[in-house]
């Protein structure tokens, strides 16, 4: 896998406008949260769901091309496979989407997946984990762990490395993967190397 080297924090003025310092892809978000497009005390959780898809659907254009996407189902959950090259087989990279275990999926978090397998050659999975409310702790985290094992057991047939597994996640999507890795240890099945 690349490398990744994290660069030293940027520093602002005290008087510094902090949207300057923003990626400027990131403004049109923050623009349509300040006029309400998403006002959380007010709305139903499909209304937010939508909003959150809404706002980001213009992303999905702007995601790297994949030698091969591969949509396929999990105990009945949507996963994707991300293959950034032609290899044969490649280490895997497991993602989990943000999105507070509520709102989001793996089409909002397509972009971040097709970065993730560009940036680091591996094959990213992105699972569509069962969301709350409908789907109440700890089915969010079990779901995930369920499907570790099955990616570490069917490396094989998934075309993965065996043995070359890592996890990632945003936001509670990075939670879900820290907790899946303790899941992991606590039941003596340690499958993950970063």
């Amino acid at each position: 896998m690349a490398s990744v080297t994290v660069a030293s924090p940027i520093r602002a003025e005290p008087d510094a406008d902090p949207i300057a310092t923003l990626d400027p892809g990131i403004v049109p978000y923050l623009d349509l949260l300040k006029r309400g497009a998403l006002p959380i005390a007010t709305s139903s959780v499909q209304e937010l769901r939508d909003g959150a898809r809404a706002v980001r659907a213009g992303w999905r254009d702007k995601a790297p091309a994949m030698h091969e996407i591969v949509e396929d189902r999990f105990e009945g959950i949507r996963y994707r496979i991300y293959r950034p090259t032609a290899e044969e087989r490649l280490p895997a990279v497991i993602f989990f989407h943000g999105g507070g275990w509520t709102l989001m999926d793996i089409d909002t978090h397509d972009p971040i997946a097709r970065l993730i397998a560009a940036a680091s050659g591996a094959a990213v999975l992105s699972l569509d984990y069962p969301l709350a409310p409908e789907a109440p702790f700890p089915a969010a985290p079990d779901a995930c762990t369920r499907f570790v094992r099955f990616v570490a057991g069917e490396a094989e047939r998934l075309r993965l490395v065996p043995g070359a597994l890592a996890l990632s996640g945003d936001s509670a999507g990075a939670n879900l993967s820290v907790a899946t890795c303790l899941l992991l240890r606590d039941r003596e099945a340690p499958m993950v190397q970063a």
